[in-house]
C-alpha cells in the first residue's frame, strides 16, 4: 500500500508537470510511512501498555443469565 501511494502520487506530481528527484522521492515514501503506519504502531504499543488491555473475545451473555440480571 505504501509503494504504491508513493508511486501513484510520483506519476501525478509528473502529469501535473512537477518535478520528481530522488530526495523528494524519500522525503515522500518516509512521510507517507509515518502518517499511514506510525500511528497505527504507536497506537498497538499505547494499548498493549495500559493494564487490562488484551484483546480477549467478550463473554456472551445468555438469556438465562440476562433474566437474572434484571
Amino acid at each position: 500500500m505504501l509503494v504504491s501511494t508513493v508511486l501513484v502520487g510520483m506519476l501525478l506530481r509528473l502529469l501535473a508537470g512537477g518535478t520528481a528527484a530522488w530526495p523528494f522521492w524519500i522525503v515522500a515514501f518516509v512521510t507517507l510511512g509515518i502518517l499511514l503506519l506510525g500511528w497505527r504502531l504507536v497506537a498497538r504499543l499505547i494499548s498493549n501498555r495500559r493494564p487490562g488491555s488484551e484483546t480477549q473475545p467478550a463473554a456472551a451473555i445468555t438469556s438465562s443469565e440476562a433474566s437474572k440480571l434484571e
